[in-house]
């Protein structure tokens, strides 16, 4: 049986996260954003069905691109994006933006999803 690092189970567990994390996190805060951004309940919410038709699209995207151009860059694209978008997020002041950015997020954050099972299957598949 092969060993498995505690290292790489942490990362790919953390990697695994961050798509179901960002909406997770973010229901919370529902009543205070449509306060904040004097929006309707309705606007609020579709922002949280935005996160999740992106995580949805990002992994029909992610998946493909990392089996055609390998692992490492759509990991390190995704990541990028999802910081970006959440920073955007924090700092809009339109709701119509935060779409926009939770989309983005959605989108961003199921190529960690994606990815760490296909880092995983790549790095222990061959040795079971």
């Amino acid at each position: 049986m092969p060993r498995i690092s505690l290292s790489w189970v942490v990362i790919l567990g953390l990697l695994s996260g961050i798509g179901p994390l960002c909406t997770d996190f973010y229901l919370p805060a529902l009543p205070d954003i449509t306060r904040q951004l004097n929006a309707t309940s309705t606007q609020t919410q579709l922002s949280l069905t935005a996160a999740l038709l992106g995580l949805g699209l990002g992994q029909l995207f992610f998946g493909p691109l990392s089996d055609r151009i390998g692992r490492r860059r759509p990991l390190i694209l995704s990541l990028l994006l999802f910081i970006i978008s959440s920073a955007m997020c924090a700092l809009t002041q339109d709701i119509h933006l935060l779409i926009l950015w939770r989309f983005l997020q959605g989108f961003a954050g199921a190529g960690g999803s994606v990815l760490s099972r296909s880092i995983a299957r790549d790095r222990y598949q061959a040795r079971c």
